[in-house]
């Protein structure tokens, strides 16, 4: 026969003691999980630290050429560059047309006379008279010179008043002694003699 427990002394049950072995046992599993936890978590740091850079590798295809962008604004002009250099002549154009003559000029003597051997006029311009003084010595006189005959130039020479060959010989002119108007003229031989002649006389002012 088995001894009674007092009154005054609590006995642990059956179901108790179980309740006890069961957590001891828990919670050395717990322990297990979070140090599998922690192993795991610090292999997954060594994943996280970053390695040695790999070798740069060989550059890809070129993509296609995308759209044109928009124009941008023109920019400001540049400043004129220095000239260049001269090139070489072109070629000669072919002449022009001709142009429209010109007016007529003004003659270049207004006093003249051509003199026949025998001191007659033949023709002239603005001539007053002639006159004769021995053989072959003549005086022609002019009217509105615009000088004295001894401000101006005088030009002579033998020849026909008319289509006939002119003479041979020599002339000589001078300005008259008495009258401002009047040319004095020497008509010579090929001898150089003194004879009538024909000749033509000019007086430039």
């Amino acid at each position: 026969m088995q001894p009674q427990p007092s009154t005054g002394e609590q006995q642990p049950s059956p179901k108790s003691a179980h309740r006890g072995y069961g957590g001891g046992r828990g919670a050395s599993l717990g322990l297990a999980v979070g140090a599998l936890a922690l192993a795991v978590v610090a292999l997954a740091a060594s994943f996280l630290v970053p390695g040695p850079a790999g070798a740069l590798g060989s550059p890809g295809a070129t993509g296609a050429q995308g759209p044109s962008g928009t124009p941008g604004a023109a920019g400001a002009p540049g400043s004129t560059g220095s000239p260049g250099a001269t090139g070489s002549p072109g070629a000669t154009g072919a002449p022009g047309a001709p142009g429209s003559p010109g007016a007529q000029g003004p003659p270049a003597s207004n006093w003249w006379a051509v003199v026949d051997a025998n001191g007659t006029l033949a023709r002239g311009s603005n001539v007053t008279a002639v006159f004769t003084s021995g053989t072959g010595h003549y005086v022609v006189y002019f009217r509105n010179l615009a000088k004295p005959t001894f401000s101006c130039n005088f030009e002579a020479t033998l020849g026909s008043a008319d289509s006939s060959a002119p003479p041979a010989g020599m002339i000589g002119v001078a300005t008259n002694s008495t009258y401002s108007n009047g040319v004095e003229v020497w008509t010579y031989n090929a001898a150089g003699t003194m004879t009538i002649q024909s000749f033509y006389l000019a007086v430039f002012c």
